[in-house]
């Protein structure tokens, strides 16, 4: 197995793995060895020892380097490129011929995106910002025959040391002083922030550059891209200039690595083409969800169409890829192991509610209110006394993300399930990094074989699995063949989407024959609304699972008063 990965402190927030593994899955189709592509999250204080160790173990063969570490790592290079030299930052370490090489790819990141939507040549700039990222776009604008380029700063020593530091290669480079930064800027072309202002956070409201002095011949370039279009851009184009935004950068950059890591494996059209897929499907949001449209031919088959998608999905941004030597240094703090089990063996008069978060669904629509937020909905979970959140994560069909469950790990204490269509290892391992304690495994997914291969694996993570069937069948098959100790029964007909709360006690009266009955967790899913369906069709369960009843509801006065009436 061929190792490679992030290098950062923290690395969770990272993009890189689903850009690099869906590159490696066309590699792996080819019947190559397997590549994996994952995270080592490094103190700066741990980075040699770290890189020590990389150099020693010979399946160990890339990394992509990021903040903290881009500088401190080229002392720990055996070889560097000219490029490097000038930025004085190292973003790829890679292998050849047993020495650590380290390139630096951001400059070509920046100058493929920044020719993609301008021409580059004969221009003159002004760069706004003096740091690691200013380095990498001013080697990019001399490797692009930049006419001159002004270096402004808040700071003005920063700005003049920069200045001084690119003046052994070339003449072009001035400082701007900032009382004559209104003067510069009308014999200027295009102007680029490097900053992080206009960041979405706290800084998104605000831009680097005075809008004022923008003009109707001026263009804008900004290596933020989180918005999309920053104040900077708009004020640019509000003048009436041209704004370019630097969401490219990273892709590029990326497959600037990948052609490094992987040789001529996979075509430069291939990776790009992957990557920027693989980005689009790891950056979606609730706000960009609109109800996916599905044929009657589909509907017949509403969850083989729904496991369809989500095969192309994870080709495409599989990032958690389950090794053995991964999973065996583990080390999983006791309170943290099998907390949806524990909670709901808990002793309690009534059953335990099992809350929902779910932004959308494909025959209701959108579900979540104007204001709505998963921390606001995971609060009034809490404040009302339910026992465990079940967290969708599919966007295409429900609107959700992956960041939702980390939006609610750290929102809430309570036990979280992710609910998605697992039918792969790596969304296991995905769900205990994103802070999920439980995991949601289908039935009429799964076969029973799948299905305990996958309850072992999660053991290993500290993760339990509710074990979900549909009828008869899938219930015998799951009892006698898995070792599921949390089993939800859904009523809905999977065929035509109707629910018969009935069948809770059918299927339950079936399971009560089995031997180790009384030692499972037993859940009614679907169908429950109201104290008065759990009295009717679940009073026998363990827990019940609450969909849309609760967040349906007009107002959060009446969630609220169908919260206290279900607890």
């Amino acid at each position: 197995m061929k190792k490679f990965a992030i290098l950062a402190y923290p690395a969770h927030h990272s993009l890189s793995p689903t850009m690099h593994n869906a590159v490696f899955s066309h590699v792996a189709s080819t019947n190559e060895k397997e590549y994996v592509y994952g995270r080592e999250e490094i103190s700066p204080e741990n980075l040699e020892v770290f890189m020590q160790k990389f150099k020693n173990d010979k399946n160990y063969l890339g990394l992509s380097v990021s903040i903290p570490h881009k500088e401190t790592i080229v002392q720990l290079c055996d070889e560097t490129d000219e490029a490097v030299k000038y930025i004085g930052a190292v973003n790829t370490v890679y292998k050849k011929n047993d020495k650590i090489c380290g390139t630096n790819t951001d400059w070509i990141g920046f100058k493929k995106s920044l020719e993609k939507q301008y021409n580059p040549e004969k221009k003159r700039y002004i760069i706004l910002g003096a740091g690691g990222a200013s380095r990498a776009i001013i080697y990019a604008l001399l490797q692009s025959n930049a006419q001159k380029i002004y270096i402004w700063n808040r700071t003005e020593k920063s700005a003049q040391n920069l200045v001084e530091h690119f003046s052994k290669i070339s003449d072009k480079i001035f400082l701007a002083q900032t009382e004559k930064l209104s003067e510069i800027s009308l014999k200027t072309d295009c102007i680029i922030n490097t900053t992080s202002v206009g960041m979405t956070g706290k800084l998104e409201n605000l831009s680097p550059f005075p809008k004022e002095l923008f003009q109707p011949f001026h263009s804008a370039f900004d290596i933020v891209y989180t918005p999309k279009e920053t104040v900077f851009l708009k004020d640019c184009k509000n003048a009436g200039g041209n704004s370019m935004s630097g969401e490219e950068m990273l892709l590029f950059q990326g497959a600037e690595q990948s052609k490094l890591f992987l040789g001529n494996k996979v075509s430069a059209e291939k990776t790009e083409e992957t990557m920027r897929k693989a980005l689009q499907l790891a950056t979606r949001k609730y706000t960009n969800w609109i109800t996916p449209h599905i044929t009657s031919e589909q509907k017949q088959n509403i969850l083989g169409t729904i496991i369809e998608n989500k095969k192309q999905e994870l080709f495409l941004s599989r990032e958690f890829l389950h090794t053995e030597a991964q999973t065996n240094n583990l080390k999983i703090p006791e309170n943290k192991k099998f907390r949806f089990y524990k909670k709901l063996l808990s002793e309690k008069k009534t059953p335990h509610v099992i809350a929902e978060i779910k932004p959308a669904s494909p025959s209701k629509g959108s579900i979540f209110r104007e204001n709505d937020t998963v921390e606001n909905i995971a609060k009034m979970y809490e404040e009302n006394n339910i026992s465990c959140i079940s967290v969708l994560t599919d966007f295409t069909f429900f609107g959700a993300t992956s960041e939702n469950l980390i939006k609610a790990s750290t929102t809430t204490n309570i036990p979280l399930l992710r609910k998605d269509f697992i039918i792969d290892a790596s969304q296991i391992i995905e769900a205990y990094y994103l802070g999920a304690s439980a995991v949601l495994l289908m039935r009429s997914v799964l076969s029973s074989q799948e299905i305990e291969k996958f309850i072992s694996l999660s053991k290993k993570y500290g993760l339990d699995c509710l074990v979900e069937v549909h009828d008869e069948n899938e219930l015998r098959d799951v009892l006698e063949n898995t070792s599921a100790n949390i089993i939800g029964i859904n009523t809905r007909d999977l065929k035509t989407l109707k629910i018969n709360p009935e069948n809770f006690q059918a299927l339950l009266k079936i399971a009560k024959t089995y031997p180790k009955f009384s030692e499972k967790i037993w859940i009614a899913e679907s169908g429950i609304s109201s104290k008065a369906d759990i009295l009717q069709y679940a009073l026998e369960a363990d827990a019940v699972l609450v969909g849309t009843g609760i967040l349906l509801q007009e107002s959060n006065e009446l969630r609220e008063k169908v919260l206290k009436d279900l607890v």
